[in-house]
This record gives structure tokens, C-alpha cells and sequence, in this order.
């Protein structure tokens, strides 16, 4: 008896004959895409990172304490050692994780060690938070981020599909754009077809530019403050324009790369959008 065919379109949007025996569908091309079955070895990676994340939440809840926080200031400031550079790194890998602003740990970064080594340091807590969130993201939460993502961003499918097509071009567009937080970003990438690496490195040019302005209005900020402690006259007038060239400077940079990026986002989607109509056609 002959078999008969089906014309279906697969996960890639590729339209491929199949064969209607239970044979066929088992090497077809929905073969690839059969979930792979639930090892027990993936168990123990996923309870330890849930310990971590159970920790890193204790952490932040100890020490949501005004005079905790600024007692850690003081140490930090007063301890230049590199256990003291670990600890603030450790801080601001933490603070990536668990969803706070950049710009919060930039400042602070800024402030404490000024703008050159400041910003190595920043970035570099920056760059193990955004990779820790990625692991978070696709091996212990990753149900539940898809589940987020399906729900809250009306474009998620849209945006999965056109970052498996056009890999760390689109990556960067999406840091760069304001369409989700930076930190929100982390772990719905996670959950998308983009590799670690490309993640990893691209994520990281992406963040260098705010980077950057935030760790100078921390630096300027922490050389006024020690200018007046120490009983230095600082004039009103040029702090009023170094305040207000940094500021006019961020803004500025964001609204560039906002425009830009929500424009290429845009065309890239409608791209994706009509390549999807004509293949349904």
C-alpha cells in the first residue's frame, strides 16, 4: 500500500514533505526537534545553582540596611586590597542577578575607585553577572523565563526567531534599545537560540557605553564630596556644568542609540514579520 505524504512546515519555516507512517515522523524532520530526555546528571547542576540564587537572595535581604550599606562604603573605600575589590565585584555580580539597575553599581564603582580602574571593575563584575544570569536563565529558570517572556513581551516568538537568523547583530540592537531592561535581558536572551559566547562577548560591548558615563558621574561625584570634606571651595558654577554636561552627555548617548536601534529593530521584525506571511501563503 502506497504511503501517502504531507506537505507541513517545520520549526525552521521550511516547508518539507513528510510521510504519514509512524516510521517517517520518527526520521523526519520533526525528529530533531523530539525533546531529549530528562537525565538525572542535570539534577545537580540545577540544585546548586538554585542554592546559589538562594543565597545571593539572603545576601541582598541582610543587608537592605541604610547603615549596613554605608558602613560597607566606608570598608570598601578605606580598604584597597584584593579581597576588598572581590567582595565589590561579588556585590556587583549579585546585583546583576537579582535585577538592579547598572547604573546603580556603576556609580558606586565610580565612586570608589575612580574613573579608569573604576570602570575595569565594573565592567568586569558586569560581565560574570550577565554570564551567571545566562547559566540561571537557560538551566534553572528557563520554564519559567518562557513562560514570562510568552506572557509579558507580546513579541517574544517574533524576537527568538529573528535572533536565531541574525545572531549577535540583533543581540546588540536589543541591549542598545530601551525595548526591556538591561537586566531583564539577560535571562529572556538566555532562553533564545543565541550561543554563550556570542552572548557573552556581544552583551559586553554593548554595556561599555553607559558603563562608561555612569563610573565618570560616580568619580565626579565621590571628587566633589571629598573637595568639600576636606574644605576645598568648590564653585557652584562649575559643578553646575560638569553635573550638567554628564547628564546632557548620558542622555544624549541614549537617545542615539534608542533611536537607532529601535529603527533597525523595527525594519528587522517587519523583515521577519513578511518572510513569515510569504512562506504561510
Amino acid at each position: 500500500m502506497p504511503e501517502h505524504s504531507l506537505l507541513v512546515r517545520t520549526i525552521s519555516g521550511r516547508w518539507e514533505s513528510v510521510g504519514t507512517s509512524p516510521e517517517s515522523f520518527a526520521k523526519g524532520p520533526f525528529a530533531r526537534h523530539q525533546p531529549a530526555p530528562d537525565r538525572n546528571g542535570i539534577l545537580w547542576p540545577r540544585l546548586g545553582l538554585g542554592l546559589v540564587l538562594g543565597a545571593l537572595i539572603l545576601c541582598t535581604f541582610l543587608f537592605l540596611d541604610a547603615e549596613k550599606i554605608e558602613a560597607l562604603a566606608r570598608w570598601l573605600e578605606t580598604h584597597r586590597s584584593p579581597s576588598a575589590i572581590g567582595i565589590f565585584m561579588g556585590i556587583g555580580v549579585a546585583a546583576v542577578v537579582l535585577l538592579v539597575p547598572g547604573p546603580v553599581i556603576a556609580v558606586f564603582g565610580g565612586a570608589l575607585y575612580g574613573k579608569v580602574a573604576g570602570f575595569g571593575i565594573v565592567l568586569a563584575s558586569v560581565a560574570i553577572g550577565q554570564s551567571v544570569a545566562y547559566v540561571i536563565g537557560r538551566f534553572l529558570l528557563r520554564d519559567w523565563v518562557v513562560e514570562f517572556a510568552s506572557r509579558r513581551i507580546t513579541r517574544f516568538p517574533l524576537i527568538d526567531s529573528v535572533v536565531a537568523r541574525e545572531g549577535w547583530k540583533f543581540v546588540l540592537l536589543l541591549r542598545l534599545s530601551p525595548l526591556l531592561p538591561d537586566s531583564v535581558l539577560n535571562y529572556v536572551l538566555a532562553v533564545t537560540a543565541i550561543s554563550y559566547h556570542v552572548y557573552v562577548v556581544t552583551s559586553l560591548v554593548a554595556v561599555v557605553p553607559w558603563t562608561v558615563g555612569f563610573v565618570y558621574v560616580g568619580s565626579l561625584a565621590h571628587n566633589v564630596a571629598e573637595a568639600a570634606h576636606s574644605g576645598v571651595r568648590v564653585s557652584p558654577t562649575t559643578l553646575a556644568v560638569s553635573m550638567a554636561v554628564s547628564v546632557v552627555a548620558l542622555g544624549l548617548l541614549g537617545w542615539l542609540a534608542a533611536r537607532v536601534s529601535r529603527r533597525a529593530l523595527a525594519e528587522a521584525l517587519d523583515d521577519k514579520r513578511l518572510s513569515g506571511d510569504q512562506h504561510s501563503a
